[in-house]
């Protein structure tokens, strides 16, 4: 909790640690010290606590490429919402976007505007740090088939959920690198969202607007496919390939090679 209200509101200084489950040190809610966009508080959801002593995206739990990913139901695993009762031998942090995040969601009220075209629904698919806000307005009639198709047991370029669940996934592999494409994706689409949003006439029609809605939905999911395979194509067997299909071999980080022992090992046979 103190992380999320240090980025709303840095002005209030607050401990990281605490002493008990149940501290009453952090305050139920905060003024922000700023008005947040959309944009900020999408930022909150996609925090693995980078910059400061809880950062997952460093150590050795995150691997030699910066996974944050940490997997839960470890071998103390008990009833961890007991915290009376449950004592672990350890812990991971517990990020704001945890791998298990079936999706995020962001509702925006514009006073000033009728209600079918002010309410916004800023919806993100699968976990917050690897998806893409897609806008769906109050007044929408319907939602696209791909926003309601999803089947844990059934892999389909059909859903939407897919796209973000199947990239998600993949970037583990070389989090520190993949990660920045995705953003870049994102920042490119959910920009292109926010500016579009702005120009939309406040008598729009509903069928105007959920075809608005449906339309960009369908350019993330598309984009985000194509992104799917693009990390596949770059990041081929441990390498980095260019446009111009050079492979470039980029190997592992010298620290993480140190702690695991890579230059203790034999050199000779």
């Amino acid at each position: 909790m103190s992380g999320t209200i240090a980025k709303v509101k840095p002005s209030l200084v607050l401990p990281a640690w605490v002493e008990g489950g149940y501290t009453k040190v952090y305050p139920f809610s905060v003024t922000p010290d700023k008005k947040l966009s959309v944009a900020d508080v999408a930022a909150i959801f996609r925090d693995h606590y980078e910059g400061t002593e809880f950062d997952l995206t460093n150590g050795p739990a995150a691997g030699p490429f910066g996974d944050p990913t940490r997997y839960e139901l470890n071998p103390d695993q008990g009833d961890t919402f007991n915290l009376n009762h449950y004592h672990p031998q350890g812990a991971w942090e517990r990020s704001i976007s945890i791998y298990r995040c079936g999706m995020m969601w962001i509702n925006q009220g514009r006073r000033l505007l009728p209600d079918t075209v002010g309410g916004i629904c800023w919806i993100g698919l699968d976990r917050p740090a690897a998806n893409c806000l897609m806008p769906f307005f109050v007044g929408v009639n319907k939602l696209p088939r791909k926003m309601e198709t999803m089947n844990l047991m059934e892999f389909s370029r059909d859903s939407a959920w897919w796209a973000f669940n199947f990239v998600a996934n993949y970037a583990t592999l070389k989090y520190s690198y993949m990660i920045k494409d995705i953003n870049k994706l994102r920042e490119e689409l959910e920009n292109k969202a926010y500016d579009a949003i702005g120009k939309i006439d406040q008598n729009v029609s509903i069928d105007d607007l959920t075809a608005f809605c449906e339309k960009n939905m369908n350019d993330v999911v598309s984009n985000w496919w194509k992104l799917s395979e693009m990390l596949i194509v770059k990041y081929n067997d441990g390498c980095i390939t260019d446009e111009h299909g050079i492979m470039q071999h980029i190997g592992y980080p010298r620290s993480w090679l140190r702690h695991v022992g890579y230059f203790e090992g034999p050199i000779k046979y």
